[in-house]
């Protein structure tokens, strides 16, 4: 993968197309992977067995195998 392509480019790009600034982003992630687009997101879900690093940047930590779930509940998504 190329080194200037992050998950937080991603985001970025359809915050961009969306074109409301204030939609609020969630992401969820499990690796260090997904440190960029933790610190993009206003809300950064970790999965139960993430790496220690993910879980110290989250503002929510899933407890279950289900963490989407889990968490898509606990922001009261769904």
């Amino acid at each position: 993968m190329p080194l200037e392509i992050s998950k937080a480019k991603g985001l970025s790009k359809i915050q961009q197309l969306i074109g409301n600034p204030n939609l609020k982003i969630y992401a969820f992630g499990d690796q260090n992977n997904d440190l960029s687009m933790f610190s993009l997101a206003d809300y950064g879900i970790s999965m139960k067995q993430s790496s220690d690093q993910l879980k110290q940047r989250a503002t929510y930590i899933a407890d279950s195998d289900h963490g989407v779930l889990e968490g898509l509940h606990h922001y009261h998504l769904i």
